[in-house]
């Protein structure tokens, strides 16, 4: 597992190691990946680390959705073709005591996202959060009285000029 864990980091740089900062954590770590993959063979194993830069190219998996690109490999002992598993049923529930503020929130943000994705289609949509954080953060400067769902709603007013002039303000700053 400890080869495993040397080429996520080789990969993915910080983004893997800063997850397991310390050594307490890098030992919990391989416990979990290990326990995850403990019915995965070494070959499917190494098929799923040769796939990463087309599976995951930005990101590293968690020991879960590595898990799950393993069995779509050749299965494990546990599952042997990924066609065995358990389909999950795409309808949301509702979790129990969700806060609708924070839903809307993030549904009126994710209509700024896809504004931004217009203007920026060469970004991947972890660079659009960013540049969508960035946008926030000059837009509080000067409406620093409203709260952030209010500052979402009011971004989605604007045309793509505006968010285009609105970004471009800190870099003439």
């Amino acid at each position: 597992m400890q080869r495993v864990f040397l080429l996520l980091q080789t990969f993915y740089f910080n983004k893997f190691s800063s997850y397991i900062a310390t050594e307490e954590l890098r030992l919990a770590a391989l416990r979990v990946w290990d326990t995850s993959l403990k019915d995965i063979s070494n070959t499917t194993i190494k098929q799923a680390l040769d796939s990463l830069p087309d599976s995951f190219p930005s990101w590293p998996p968690t020991p879960g959705e590595f898990k799950e690109l393993c069995i779509s490999f050749g299965g494990s002992g546990k599952y042997k073709w990924s066609h065995e598993l358990k389909v999950l049923d795409n309808k949301k529930e509702k979790v129990k005591n969700s806060n609708p503020s924070v839903e809307r929130m993030i549904d009126e943000g994710s209509k700024v996202c896809k504004i931004l994705k217009e203007i920026y289609p060469h970004l991947n949509w972890y660079q659009i959060a960013d540049v969508f954080t960035k946008l926030k953060k000059i837009c509080r400067v000067y409406y620093h009285k409203m709260n952030d769902l209010e500052l979402i709603k009011m971004l989605i007013g604007y045309s793509k000029d505006e968010l285009k002039h609105t970004l471009g303000l800190e870099q003439s700053s």
